[in-house]
């Protein structure tokens, strides 16, 4: 049912990387892309049928749109376009991966470790801490998080370790993902 898509395009934050990470792991998708926000509304990046974009507006075209920011369905309704006739799904949620994690709960038995990684995602993208304390606190979200935000090295080099995260958190455990090298070596900087 699944295999007319064949890539993925996530917003380049811890969302958009457990987002393309939930999908490819349902979707069974390995090819992924990331972008901003801005590079969807100004069709820098280019979509189409084959692709299921996460996390960022609704572009011209793709195959599945996951999304969980009201604005950006907003804007779909203004542009003329019935919410409901695009696959995938696109609510208000904490995070997109938690929209990912629903949608395909109907579906599929969600393991703790996909658990994990959503409840990861809602902490996050939504700020949901009781306090400073909570929020400093080192937590594996946290540490891949830092390891994402810091810009060093070439874009291209930035984008090869977004796509390595993703890889690995579809086949390993946040815990384990976070203690690797990479985010260890970024997150200390």
């Amino acid at each position: 049912m699944y295999k007319m898509y064949s890539r993925i395009v996530a917003h380049d934050d811890f969302d958009g990387v457990v987002s393309a990470a939930l999908a490819g792991y349902f979707l069974e998708i390995d090819s992924v892309v990331f972008a901003g926000p801005g590079d969807i509304t100004r069709s820098a990046v280019s979509t189409g049928s084959g692709d299921v974009v996460c996390d960022l507006p609704y572009p011209l075209s793709c195959g599945m749109w996951f999304d969980h920011h009201e604005a950006n369905l907003e804007e779909v309704r203004l542009r003329g376009i019935d919410p409901d006739s695009i696959p995938g799904s696109h609510i208000p949620a904490k995070s997109c991966a938690r929209v990912i994690r629903d949608y395909f709960a109907e579906e599929y038995e969600i393991d703790p470790e996909i658990e994990a990684l959503a409840a990861a995602a809602d902490r996050i993208d939504s700020f949901d801490y009781e306090s400073v304390e909570d929020w400093r606190s080192k937590t594996p979200g946290a540490a891949i998080d830092s390891a994402i935000k810091l810009r060093s090295g070439t874009p291209a080099e930035r984008r090869a370790f977004l796509r390595h995260l993703t890889a690995r958190l579809m086949d390993e455990p946040l815990e384990e993902v976070a203690a690797g090298d990479e985010v260890s070596a970024r997150a200390r900087l």
